[in-house]
């Protein structure tokens, strides 16, 4: 399931779209950030994925 979300930015009368990718992107309309939202992958980039870093072997490691 993707999940996408729109929330209010508070202090002010921003909203903020958040892609299921992890994309954000914010606008002072929702017709502006449902478009953005729906046109994915188009005009926005996709969230890099994570970095996943080998535990070191040898000494000091765990048994």
């Amino acid at each position: 399931m993707r999940t996408l979300r729109v929330v209010w930015v508070p202090g002010g009368d921003l909203l903020r779209g958040i892609c299921h990718c992890g994309a954000e992107h914010v606008a002072e309309g929702p017709a502006e950030i449902w478009e953005w939202l729906l046109g994915h992958p188009d005009g926005h980039d996709a969230a890099p994925p994570p970095v996943l870093v080998a535990a070191p072997s040898g000494a000091g490691a765990a048994p």
